[in-house]
């Protein structure tokens, strides 16, 4: 691509073209001689801290920021991402500040009240936290993550039905949202309605059957059921899909243990503390077994 090389807006299409390619670095390098050219264009800042965003430099990212919004003062999402690249610092006062800042440019800026949302709680102020996630649902009924993240404050809080209809709410835009359907069903179950959460958990799978937080969930729960032989299943699959699971290494070591299938319970307890040797439960359940299945294990 010709370009003239002292037309800003030249280059900073060229570097908005690049970073479209995932050529960030690149990119960067042209709105950097964007704004060489034209020290006042906003946008070009705002894109390049995108641009750095993308490669991890979140420092830089907030300089640029910084640069957008001080040429222009009113640029909403140059102070909503400069929020999401100091949440990512762990600075998150900073991050409410600029999330704040960005809600009172444009009030209706839905994924601004999600994260100054996150950002609260965070915190610690959960009360305030859902407050704003009510407020992102308010300004758009059809923001998923609003809903979502509503949810997950709401179950915490343990406030159970509110929970599960933001999250229903949720599915209903995303109906292939796993995580909102995971956590549903965590709802359903802690509202004592296995039922409904064996069949959630079972959705989940069925969008993605290699999902493995559903998958070990719904073998904690068919193993509370009494349902042993497929909650064993699940656990099998959740080792297939992640072999480093330790929880599942143990959880599947009770459930053999229940089932009177001692060791091969003990190789599973012992594959969990070889993967996490300070896993105290597999250790304990590993030493209730009996003496005489140690002696076997050492046998030649």
């Amino acid at each position: 691509l010709e370009i003239d090389p002292g037309l800003a807006s030249a280059h900073y299409s060229l570097g908005r073209a690049l970073a479209q390619k995932g050529e960030s670095a690149q990119a960067i390098k042209e709105y950097k001689e964007a704004v060489k050219r034209d020290g006042k264009m906003a946008v070009a800042y705002y894109d390049m801290g995108n641009a750095y965003f993308e490669l991890g430099q979140d420092r830089e990212a907030v300089e640029q920021y910084r640069q957008a919004v001080k040429i222009s003062p009113g640029y909403a999402a140059a102070y909503y991402n400069m929020g999401n690249a100091l949440s990512k610092l762990g600075e998150i006062d900073n991050a409410i500040e600029q999330y704040r800042a960005a809600i009172k440019h444009d009030a209706r800026y839905a994924e601004a009240y999600t994260n100054l949302g996150n950002a609260l709680e965070a915190r610690g102020e959960m009360e305030e936290a859902v407050r704003q996630y009510r407020r992102a649902v308010e300004v758009n009924p059809r923001y998923a993550p609003g809903h979502y993240n509503l949810g997950n404050a709401l179950l915490k809080r343990k406030e159970l039905e509110p929970a599960i209809e933001a999250y229903r709410r949720a599915i209903g835009i995303d109906a292939k949202n796993v995580e909102a359907r995971t956590n549903l069903a965590s709802a359903l179950n802690a509202a004592k309605k296995p039922e409904e959460a064996v069949e959630e958990y079972r959705e989940v799978l069925k969008i993605d059957s290699r999902y493995a937080p559903a998958r070990f969930n719904l073998g904690l729960l068919l193993g509370e059921r009494g349902e042993v032989e497929e909650a064993m299943e699940q656990f099998h699959k959740v080792i297939e899909v992640v072999p480093g699971d330790a929880d599942a290494h143990y959880q599947l070591g009770r459930l053999l243990a229940r089932a009177g299938r001692v060791e091969e319970a003990a190789g599973e307890f012992r594959a969990a503390l070889k993967i996490e040797p300070r896993h105290a439960p597999a250790r304990q359940s590993l030493e209730r077994l009996p003496e005489q299945l140690e002696k076997n294990a050492t046998t030649p």
